[in-house]
C-alpha cells in the first residue's frame, strides 16, 4: 500500500508544481494586490509540490519519518486546494478533483498501511478519527458554500407588480438575433455602437477566477439621459462639465462559448457586490461596480451573466459622461433605470 501511496503523492506533486506555475503565469503582469495575491497562492503550492515529491519518494524507500511527513503534508495540501484555489476551480476542475480524490486516496492507503503493519490501538484509532473528520469537515464546508444560492425574483414594476415591459416598453424598438438566440428591446433615442469587443470574434480571452472564453458575438447601443441637468442631443464634449453635464451610457450584448467548468456560485464569490438574478427564465448573476470618479467622469459599470446551453450571455450597461459628483445620483439612477427596463425584456430564442 505505501509504495501505491508514495506514486500517487508523487504525481500529486507534480499537480502541484504545475498548478503553482499556472498561478503565476495567471497573475503575470496584474496590478501590485493582484500580483501579491498570486504569490501568496503560487508559493506555498510550488513548495508544497516540492515536499510532496521528496516524502513521496522516501516513502517508496519505506523510510519511517516519510509517514508521518506525508500525511501532515497531504492534509495541508487538501485544506489549500479546496478553500484557496478559486481560479484553479474555474480553470481546470478535472485537475481540481484529481487533487481533491488524490490526496484522499492517499491518505486512506497510509492509514491502512499503517493499520496492516501494526494493527490498530487506540491511538491510531483516534487519529484515525480526527482525520476522517477533518476531510469531511473541509468537504462538507466546500459543498455548503457553493450550495447556497438564492435567487432574486424577476424584475417587476414597484407600483403594480407587473412586469416592467408591460408598462413602460411596449413601444420600444426589438434587436433579435436568430443566429446568437437572443432579442431585446431598447428604447428609440438608442443608437447603434461599435462595442470594444467587436472584431475579435473567434479569439480567446483568460479573466482571473472565470475561466478562459471564446468571443462569439457582440452587438451594442449608446443611449443619453437627457433629463435636466443634462445636456440634449446633439452631445457637446467641448463644454464646462460643471454647467452642461451629460449623462451618457454604453451598452453591450456578448455571447461568449461558455467556460467549462463555468460556476455562477464561483463568480459570485470574486464579486461581493453580485446577487443572483432570474431573466427569462434562467438563472444569471448581475454585479455591479463603481467605474471613474468626478469630476469629468464616472459611474457605475452593471454587468449580467446569463448561462445558457453551451454558451454565456454577457448583458453590460456602463454609465459614462462629463459631470461633477452631484449630477453623479441623478445620471446613474437614470441610466440604472433604462438598464433595468431593458433588461426586463431579455428573452432566449428557442430554434
Amino acid at each position: 500500500m505505501y509504495k501505491i501511496a508514495s506514486i500517487i503523492e508523487i504525481l500529486i506533486g507534480l499537480a502541484m508544481g504545475g498548478s503553482g506555475g499556472f498561478i503565476f503565469w495567471l497573475f503575470k503582469g496584474e496590478p501590485g494586490p493582484t500580483a501579491i495575491i498570486g504569490l501568496m497562492l503560487g508559493v506555498p503550492t510550488i513548495l508544497l509540490s516540492i515536499f510532496l515529491i521528496i516524502f513521496g519518494i522516501n516513502l517508496l524507500k519505506l523510510k519511517k519519518w516519510a509517514w508521518l511527513a506525508s500525511v501532515i503534508t497531504l492534509i495541508i495540501t487538501l485544506i489549500i486546494v479546496i478553500l484557496f484555489f478559486a481560479p484553479l476551480r474555474a480553470y481546470s476542475q478535472p485537475v481540481f478533483i484529481f487533487l481533491c480524490l488524490g490526496v484522499i486516496i492517499c491518505l486512506m492507503l497510509l492509514i491502512l498501511g499503517r493499520i496492516k503493519e501494526r494493527g490498530i490501538s487506540v491511538l491510531w484509532k483516534k487519529i484515525l478519527v480526527i482525520t476522517a473528520l477533518i476531510i469531511a469537515g473541509i468537504m462538507g464546508y466546500y459543498l455548503y458554500r457553493n450550495s447556497q444560492q438564492s435567487v432574486s425574483p424577476p424584475i417587476t414594476s414597484p407600483e403594480t407588480g407587473k412586469p416592467i415591459i408591460e408598462e413602460e416598453t411596449a413601444d420600444w424598438e426589438v434587436y433579435r438575433n436568430e443566429e446568437y438566440g437572443f432579442e431585446i428591446r431598447y428604447p428609440v433615442e438608442m443608437k447603434e455602437e461599435e462595442t470594444l469587443y467587436q472584431g475579435y470574434e473567434g479569439q480567446t480571452f483568460c479573466s482571473i477566477g472565470e475561466g478562459c472564453y471564446t468571443s462569439l458575438f457582440s452587438m451594442g447601443l449608446s443611449y443619453s439621459w437627457e433629463e435636466p441637468p443634462f445636456q440634449k442631443s446633439p452631445l457637446d464634449w467641448n463644454l464646462d462639465p460643471k454647467n452642461y453635464p451629460i449623462c451618457f451610457g454604453l451598452f453591450f450584448v456578448q455571447v461568449l462559448e461558455k467556460p467549462s467548468p463555468f460556476s455562477l456560485g464561483e463568480l459570485k464569490e470574486k464579486y461581493k457586490k453580485s446577487e443572483y438574478i432570474i431573466v427569462d427564465g434562467v438563472k444569471g448573476l448581475r454585479r455591479n461596480e463603481f467605474k471613474g470618479e468626478p469630476p469629468g467622469g464616472g459611474g457605475n459599470e452593471d454587468v449580467v451573466y446569463l448561462p445558457k446551453n453551451s454558451k454565456l450571455y454577457l448583458v453590460r450597461f456602463i454609465v459614462d459622461g462629463m459631470f461633477f459628483k452631484e449630477n453623479m445620483e441623478s445620471c446613474v439612477k437614470g441610466q440604472t433605470r433604462v438598464f433595468n427596463e431593458m433588461l426586463s425584456t431579455f428573452k432566449f430564442i428557442e430554434r
